[in-house]
């Protein structure tokens, strides 16, 4: 009895010395209560996003269908749905988008987000009077990095904001006009991570959060059903190059809703953590004793 209520001791000492971040991303509008649950069981600490808050499907199947028309440089969507349609989808997704960063708040632990490819940002909605994914974290108290280092318990948190499409990646034919302007994102974009990168201090202690997966590592197309890219690999060289050069403890990333892993790039850990919307998640955890980065685990 005594070895049993000693070992019960010690197990409770051990979970006091433990901290648990919660990294979490790809909801796009949906937060499934098994999900809601799971969190709760866990009691984390800290929430890390990857981002991709909101539902943008309504929209996202109009771009398609009025693909060939918006590839003109002056053409907007609104041309084609009308300015009040329009106006209605953007609200429906900055709703959903805040149906979600509720639902994190409700945890009430400190929150640090970065965007992913749909968040809707101030500036594209500013003219219809609506607020954007910057304005719904500010007013829910949420942490927006989007090129920057925030602390925690001694760790260092980097966070990159944005993705690069396939066609920034390549993937895509383009004008040669196009091919320009892209060869400029492409240039800003490498440097704006390796600004990000560069801000580490002690590798051993770091977290990196982005969207994207880095290339060659949870990247290849897995969709069912057709799709030009099923089988290539989509993610991004400069992330995968900053890695490679910079050995974060971690690197946290999404998007690639096909996976849910953890895989070696030299001493960095690459989680990709899976779709909330899927009710999946990680949980990282911390050593309060001389905050070092330990186990990771999934919520699936």
């Amino acid at each position: 009895m005594l070895k049993i209520q000693s070992l019960s001791q010690e197990l409770q000492e051990d979970l006091r010395l433990k901290m648990k971040i919660l990294a979490i991303g790809d909801f796009h509008g949906k937060f499934p209560s098994k999900l809601e649950r799971r969190i709760s069981e866990e009691n984390p600490d800290l929430i890390l996003s990857v981002g991709d808050f909101p539902d943008t499907t309504a929209l996202r199947n109009l771009e398609f269908k009025y693909w060939g028309e918006l590839k003109h440089k002056d053409s907007e969507l609104a041309d084609f749905v009308g300015k009040s349609r329009y106006r209605t989808l953007l609200k429906e997704t900055l709703n959903s988008s805040l149906f979600v960063l509720k639902k994190l708040k409700s945890f009430d632990v400190p929150i640090i987000t970065i965007y992913g490819n749909s968040e809707t940002k101030n500036r594209d909605v500013k003219e219809y009077g609506l607020q954007g994914f910057e304005a719904q974290c500010k007013k829910l108290g949420v942490k927006l990095l989007r090129h920057g280092k925030v602390g925690f318990h001694g760790l260092d948190i980097l966070g990159f904001s944005g993705y690069r499409g396939a066609s920034s990646k390549g993937f895509n034919e383009v004008d040669n006009k196009t091919k320009k302007r892209l060869k400029k994102v492409n240039i800003t974009w490498e440097k704006q991570m390796n600004k990000t990168f560069g801000l580490m201090r002690n590798p051993a202690n770091t977290i990196f959060v982005a969207h994207d997966v880095p290339l060659g590592y949870f990247d290849v197309v897995r969709f069912k059903g057709k799709n030009p890219m099923n089988g290539k690999h989509l993610g991004d060289i400069y992330a995968l190059n900053g890695i490679k050069k910079y050995q974060p403890a971690v690197y946290v990333c999404g998007h690639m809703h096909e996976y849910q892993g953890i895989k070696r790039i030299g001493k960095t850990r690459v989680v990709a953590i899976g779709p909330a919307y899927l009710g999946r998640a990680a949980i990282i955890e911390l050593d309060k004793k001389n905050y070092k980065i330990g186990n990771i685990k999934f919520i699936k």
